[in-house]
């Protein structure tokens, strides 16, 4: 490259001709020499169009990012950082009855109705359409005692108000309760009578 401090400009108007022309003129006088004497001033250029921004030939292309190669001490760091903890609500966790015994089948009769304690809370537990259902025995209205009332087929009604109930589902068929009843698990194990213990999940 040639010395900035050969080219004198007089002032910030000067004759930018005159300084092209001066670089010229020197390029020109290190380039003709060479060619005179039959050397490449520019070896692996050959074929290389003005504009062309591609890689001489030889030129080793310079690595991307991506294609560097990940040193050992790198690697351990990554393993060794701490793993972000998943937020609750984003996790979908899949709960199995927590199922204890609770007396035995001779304690339910079909189409009947049975209440029973579980873990503390009275539980109902109800015989019909050949399937055994179990449900909380505190109607939501006002927490009367379900068993005082009537099952007829998969509905019990309550004694105190008249509030109807699914016993497959707890949903609130009639009013005046506007909150379903809390249904339980449960099933036989040869002779025992198990309900899910919702307070030990």
């Amino acid at each position: 490259m040639l010395p900035l401090s050969r080219v004198r400009v007089a002032s910030p108007r000067a004759d930018v001709q005159n300084v092209l022309a001066f670089l010229r003129g020197r390029l020109a006088g290190a380039v003709m020499p060479a060619l005179s004497a039959g050397h490449d001033p520019n070896p692996g250029l050959d074929g290389m169009a003005i504009g062309d921004n591609r890689s001489p030939p030889g030129d080793a292309e310079e690595p991307s990012r991506a294609d560097a190669p990940v040193k050992a001490d790198s690697m351990a760091l990554i393993a060794t950082q701490p793993h972000r903890p998943h937020l609750p609500f984003l996790i979908r966790v899949r709960r199995h009855p927590m199922l204890i015994r609770v007396g035995s089948q001779t304690d339910i009769t079909a189409g009947g109705m049975k209440v029973l304690d579980v873990a503390g809370t009275k539980v109902n537990v109800v015989s019909t359409d050949g399937r055994l259902y179990a449900f909380d025995d505190t109607c939501t209205h006002r927490g009367c005692s379900l068993a005082r009332g009537r099952l007829d087929g998969t509905t019990v009604t309550c004694a105190c108000h008249g509030s109807q109930f699914d016993v497959t589902s707890g949903a609130v068929v009639h009013g005046p309760a506007q909150q379903p009843l809390r249904s339980r698990s449960v099933q036989l194990e040869g002779d025992d009578l198990l309900v899910d213990d919702l307070l030990a999940r």
